[in-house]
């Protein structure tokens, strides 16, 4: 890592920053660090917890597990913070951010300032939506696919910037599985129609613009699902099904036999529900 204190380089980063409203307000003497691709950006051994907002490059955030296996977390690009997390919860052991390539970053120390920031409504703000946005992406992908392709095509709509995929080792590490495995799969689903090929390793989901495709033999996880069942037995639903056009428009008008035809199906269905309670004394 590197650190900048040049005024000129700061004063540059912080104008063209999307938060420069709040930071050109704030009292707090930031400074510029570099890291080099590959480089740890945040780890539990860091002597000094810094708050890190990227100006230029990209970082992966990954759990290390006991085993020593990787468990990939996040990534993020310009204008995402690093350290937000800590301003109100200890630094986890076991969380690493990496640079993905060469980065700058905006920083400061968060314990230095910690009691300014948490008296500054602007910049609290910046921090709820920040947190938000990282928390609603992992509920949105908490709630994983039970198959490679439909993670491919979930991480594709909600992780790729315009549903594009670069670089099939790095995605391949996202959705923990080989490289081979994930090409097998982009070559399955460009088959079917579900991306399209723009470049060595690049693909493009055109399954959000065109609709109605599903992964052959699999229930696509985009595809609209059927909505919940209006009555819970089978009998009580059966009068809205069964008849002809002439009762069909009895029941309508809620006269007529088809009126007494429902009637009839919803105390047969009260009659069941309470003798099966009578048995079960």
């Amino acid at each position: 890592m590197e650190r900048i204190y040049d005024k000129k380089k700061i004063a540059d980063c912080i104008a063209g920053s999307k938060y420069h409203d709040v930071l050109e307000a704030s009292d707090i003497d930031f400074y510029l660090t570099r890291y080099e691709k590959g480089e740890l950006v945040s780890s539990p051994f860091e002597k000094e917890l810094l708050f890190r907002i990227v100006e230029q490059g990209s970082i992966h955030i990954c759990l290390i597990r006991d085993d020593g296996t990787r468990y990939s977390l996040s990534n993020g690009a310009t204008d995402y913070f690093l350290g937000d997390m800590e301003i109100f919860y200890p630094r986890s052991n076991n969380i690493y951010a990496e640079a993905a390539e060469n980065l700058l970053c905006l920083s400061f120390s968060i314990e230095k300032y910690k009691e300014k920031l948490l008296s500054d409504p602007r910049f609290l703000a910046l921090i709820c939506k920040s947190l938000s946005a990282k928390i609603g992406t992992m509920t949105t992908m908490d709630a994983e696919p039970a198959s490679l392709p439909e993670r491919v095509i979930s991480y594709m709509k909600y992780k790729c910037g315009d549903g594009t995929l670069k670089g099939v080792e790095k995605a391949a590490f996202h959705l923990h599985c080989s490289p081979r495995q994930l090409q097998r799969i982009l070559n399955r689903i460009e088959a079917e129609g579900l991306v399209r090929k723009l470049g060595k390793g690049t693909y493009k989901l055109v399954l959000a613009a065109e609709g109605g495709k599903t992964i052959k033999g699999e229930v696509h996880p985009l595809k609209m699902q059927p909505p919940p069942r209006l009555f819970p037995h089978p009998w009580q639903q059966q009068y809205c099904d069964d008849g002809d056009d002439k009762d069909h428009a009895d029941r309508q008008n809620d006269s007529g036999p088809g009126k007494a035809h429902r009637t009839c199906q919803k105390i047969s269905a009260q009659q069941f529900d309470t003798d099966a309670g009578k048995g079960d004394q």
